[in-house]
């Protein structure tokens, strides 16, 4: 009896299943309704027919405080080649192209701020922002760490590293590197060269270990000391 009652409830629940199935599948919940000219609500646009905005916040807020006639720089960004009707409006009057970059696909170009909608509407631009103008944060590494902050606010002038050992473990130091010597003595400050790698060597054939060893006591001598490290003063273990 037991497994009679079993056996119509699994019935049952499959029957109710198949049902639902059916109803779901005619109202289109799980079917995709295809889609016609009079559909009032037609699929999205594949990648192929629909454009993201490819004008830069920055360009945007050009074009809305600067004059029609006012001239801006940019950097334009293509995607595939440049059309017959691109490359004219590249060589129309009023834009001047000043860079071209092959191996990034892209082009540095001025032209007045009213032909930026219309080169953004090419379907082969990308993304077009404000060429900005670039500086050079020269050496920042004692600036940015907070060492010449500490030197200045201190009375102990010796707060660059004499005294101190820094053992770089790391691919080597090239040790002719003028930024290693003693400005004083004019000697080297790297006073323990040790190898463990097993290949008895302690150069750098990296460059890696160099570059860490300057950063923690390069002495400033390379571009009229805009390159010092945090202990310029420190002696160095390779």
């Amino acid at each position: 009896m037991i497994l009679i009652n079993k056996t119509r409830r699994a019935h049952t629940v499959a029957i109710l299943t198949m049902l639902s199935l059916v109803v779901a599948m005619l109202s289109g919940t799980i079917l995709p309704r295809v889609a016609n000219a009079s559909s009032p609500n037609p699929s999205p646009r594949t990648s192929k027919t629909w454009k993201h905005d490819n004008v830069a916040s920055d360009l945007k807020q050009l074009l809305k405080t600067k004059g029609a006639d006012a001239m801006v720089k940019v950097i334009v960004q293509f995607e595939g080649e440049i059309s017959g009707q691109l490359n004219a409006f590249l060589n129309s009057n009023g834009v001047r192209v000043k860079k071209h970059f092959a191996n990034f696909n892209s082009l540095a170009a001025e032209f007045p701020v009213n032909l930026v909608q219309t080169l953004s509407s090419f379907p082969e631009v990308a993304f077009v922002s404000v060429d900005s103008e670039v500086h050079s944060l020269g050496g920042h590494v004692a600036h940015t760490s907070g060492a010449d902050n500490v030197r200045s606010m201190s009375n102990d002038s010796a707060l660059d590293g004499s005294g101190v050992a820094i053992a770089i473990v790391d691919s080597g130091i090239y040790g002719a590197h003028v930024a290693f010597t003693d400005q004083e003595t004019g000697q080297s400050r790297i006073i323990v060269n040790r190898d463990f790698t097993g290949e008895n060597r302690t150069d750098d054939p990296y460059g890696h270990g160099t570059h860490v060893a300057s950063a923690a006591a390069g002495n400033g001598t390379v571009s009229q000391a805009q390159y010092v490290g945090i202990a310029p003063r420190a002696k160095l273990v390779n």
